[in-house]
């Protein structure tokens, strides 16, 4: 499960895994889809540990 949103300056995303038993909660004082990003790569990575971060994971800012 995911929710995110936003307010003039700020970003926040909260997501849940009940498979993994994980949370990730992100905030950010930023107008920026970074947020979306690394909550994207952070459940990239929970479901495949094999993947590294060098293999860009997180994308080059």
């Amino acid at each position: 499960a995911v929710h995110g949103g936003w307010v003039a300056g700020y970003r926040a995303e909260i997501s849940l895994s009940r498979e993994l038993d994980l949370g990730l909660v992100i905030l950010s004082n930023a107008e920026t889809r970074l947020v979306s990003e690394l909550g994207r790569a952070f459940w990239d990575l929970a479901f495949d540990p094999a993947r590294s971060l060098t293999s860009n994971a997180v994308p080059d800012r």
